[in-house]
């Protein structure tokens, strides 16, 4: 049986949906904007448990707590190997610290790809842990963030106003 177990956190963007499974964090979202394509993708014949007391939530609330800056749990990743590599250089993006996608294209050695980073950002599957709110424009736009450009901008005074 494919169990896959659900915990959600309220925060000071919205409430936030954690999906996991015995290999590691799967899915980070806003709970109102869950993608059930997503879902049914991946997981359309699993069991869903609650789980309400795990790394994961206890980790997002130290971050939310202003306790913690970087994330130490396991990760199970579903995507291309370019969307991988995006989000694992991005994974590495300091608490606090922006980067711009045409940055973020060059350090992984894609130095014209910086509309392919945006697109592999936009399905970052882990809100948060993969800080894709840390990437903005070379101009210093924001650009685009799949849970908005408000959270965007949330998330990023947040992290710069608890540097310390």
């Amino acid at each position: 049986m494919n169990i896959l177990y659900k915990s959600e956190l309220q925060t000071f963007i919205g409430n936030i949906s954690l999906f996991f499974n015995e290999k590691g964090l799967i899915k980070v979202g806003m709970t109102s904007s869950f993608d059930a394509k997503w879902h049914r993708k991946y997981f359309y014949n699993a069991v869903i448990k609650l789980s309400n007391d795990n790394i994961y939530i206890s980790q997002l609330k130290e971050y939310f707590k202003r306790k913690r800056k970087k994330f130490e749990f396991p990760i199970f990743l579903f995507g291309t190997k370019f969307q991988k590599e995006v989000w694992k250089f991005v994974y590495e993006i300091p608490f606090g610290k922006t980067m711009s996608y045409l940055e973020v294209a060059k350090n992984i050695k894609r130095k014209t790809a910086q509309r392919a980073v945006g697109n592999a950002l936009a399905k970052n599957p882990l809100l948060i842990v993969i800080p894709c709110h840390r990437v903005i424009m070379s101009n210093g736009n924001l650009g685009g963030f799949s849970a908005g450009i408000e959270i965007k901008k949330q998330l990023l005074t947040f992290e710069k106003e608890n540097l310390k």
